[in-house]
């Protein structure tokens, strides 16, 4: 599962790419990349008590994929509605007269979806630091917490030349979060834990929450629909 977990790192640094690579302001890409390197510095000390080989199985139990099933598919509906924000007007008075208030409120939590970091960076960077701290042994550790927070630095503020560069669209983001999510989901079922082993009693509570899963993973369709639908016929 090791290597489930750096492809998910990579593959969240990429989709870090595109989405920062589509916000053209120079001041909202410093604002995150301030966020990222702030992140990594202050989880230096913490990464330093972590062992790798600990990260690794307790990611690979069925409760911590559990959760990070969920934080992909949060992180998977904000990136849609980041990379579609642009199709979208801001709230006003006369739309609000046409549309309602509820269509409003959506509107405005769309609109703001671009104003926020990715959130699987983070977990992300996290795997990347403890990784380094394994791999790099032979140097300073204050040294490589410094050097990987300037790399990430560099990588947003350069995101939409690498993005042109590579011919990274908005389509790519998405793309990119539905592999993820689907990479989480194939790593949750062959965890050791989600193997059937003989019969076992029932679960309530797992089998409620397999089932909110479902209804969530139904909801994030429809709601995908549902705003390509809107952006196709705006457009």
């Amino acid at each position: 599962m090791e290597n489930v977990f750096l492809l998910l790192s990579f593959l969240a640094v990429l989709k870090l790419i595109v989405e920062e690579g589509e916000r053209t302001s120079w001041w909202l890409r410093g604002i995150h990349a301030l966020v990222y390197g702030v992140f990594i510095l202050a989880l230096h000390p913490l990464a330093l008590t972590f062992n790798k080989i600990w990260v690794d199985e307790t990611l690979n139990t069925l409760r911590w994929l559990n959760d990070v099933t969920l934080f992909v598919m949060l992180d998977l509906v904000l990136s849609i509605l980041a990379m579609t924000s642009y199709d979208v007007r801001w709230p006003s008075r006369a739309r609000f007269r046409y549309y309602g208030l509820l269509q409003l409120l959506f509107d405005s939590l769309h609109k703001t979806a671009y104003f926020l970091p990715p959130l699987l960076i983070f977990p992300a960077l996290f795997y990347f630091r403890v990784e380094l701290l394994f791999l790099l042994t032979g140097y300073s550790f204050v040294g490589v917490s410094v050097g990987l927070a300037l790399g990430v630095v560099l990588l947003v503020l350069l995101a939409p030349y690498i993005s042109r560069f590579l011919s990274l669209s908005r389509e790519t983001g998405i793309l990119l979060s539905f592999v993820t999510f689907l990479l989480v989901i194939t790593a949750m079922l062959f965890t050791p834990e989600g193997m059937i082993h003989g019969i076992s009693q029932s679960d309530v509570g797992s089998e409620l929450l397999h089932s909110g899963l479902l209804l969530v993973a139904f909801a994030l369709v429809t709601g995908s629909g549902y705003i390509i639908q809107r952006i196709v016929k705006h457009s």
